[in-house]
């Protein structure tokens, strides 16, 4: 069967993805922890700022300890959620690399559902040009055996037609012996056993218009002279080539005639 995987490559790549796949988590390169980094810090110093600034202005001006310290308080707020957020953030990529995961096996589900669709079809195909195949050959070998068959009984009708001509001392045409299996020697070697020379057909039409003539004329003797040369079996097929009549009854009360 031809039949190439026509996904392979593809499927082959999803599946080195899923075996090389690990969860490594580092905030540090995460784009979104960049920019809450950012925004957090830009926060955290003006609000240590504005508390520096309030702190002076309570205090004509001077930054005290307490300043410092309330300063530095309102920035650390800041960064503490800057660090709550992190958790969060490595879920979130977590999640995303479970998804990544998901669909890579989706993948080469996909994949390996469309190559055994593939598949499928190629078997479809194949099993369409064996039965084709074997339709032909079973046709085939159909058409031959009633070839076969057809000319059995040719053979056979002819070899009994044949046959029945020989019994009455005629010589088959030969096409009739050829389709026969019969050669012409033996054809004229088991009419000679029986009656000597055969007959041909044109010598039987030949045979039939001499006893048509003698009757004709109301000469029965004579008719029946041509008739007694012949065997009764011949005499029978010579004279079934007439109509029935007085005239042949004539003919072949003289042909008993001469038997008697």
């Amino acid at each position: 069967m031809d039949y190439n995987r026509k996904y392979a490559t593809l499927t082959d790549e999803e599946l080195k993805k899923l075996q090389n796949s690990s969860f490594n988590y580092n905030y540090e390169n995460d784009d979104t922890y960049g920019a809450l980094k950012k925004e957090y810090l830009r926060e955290a110093d003006r609000t240590s700022q504005d508390t520096l600034g309030n702190y002076a202005a309570m205090t004509g001006g001077s930054p005290s300890t307490a300043a410092v310290s309330a300063s530095s308080q309102a920035g650390n707020y800041y960064k503490s959620q800057l660090a709550d957020q992190i958790p969060e953030l490595r879920q979130a990529a977590y999640d995303m690399y479970l998804n990544d995961l998901s669909n890579t096996r989706n993948n080469i589900s996909l994949y390996n559902g469309l190559d055994a669709q593939e598949y499928q079809m190629a078997q479809n195909d194949e099993a369409m040009r064996y039965q084709k195949e074997q339709d032909a050959y079973t046709t085939a070998q159909n058409e031959a055996l009633l070839d076969y068959n057809k000319k059995q009984t040719e053979r056979t009708d002819s070899y009994n037609r044949s046959l029945d001509l020989i019994d009455d001392g005629i010589m088959p045409e030969s096409d009739l012996l050829n389709t026969a299996g019969i050669t012409t020697r033996e054809a004229q070697s088991l009419i000679a056993k029986k009656y000597g020379k055969p007959l041909t057909s044109k010598e039987l039409l030949s045979i039939q218009n001499k006893v048509k003539g003698a009757i004709a004329i109301g000469d029965y003797v004579k008719a029946g002279e041509i008739l007694q040369q012949y065997s009764p079996r011949l005499t029978k097929l010579i004279i079934s080539g007439f109509a029935p009549s007085k005239e042949l009854k004539k003919a072949y009360d003289a042909y008993f005639a001469t038997l008697s």
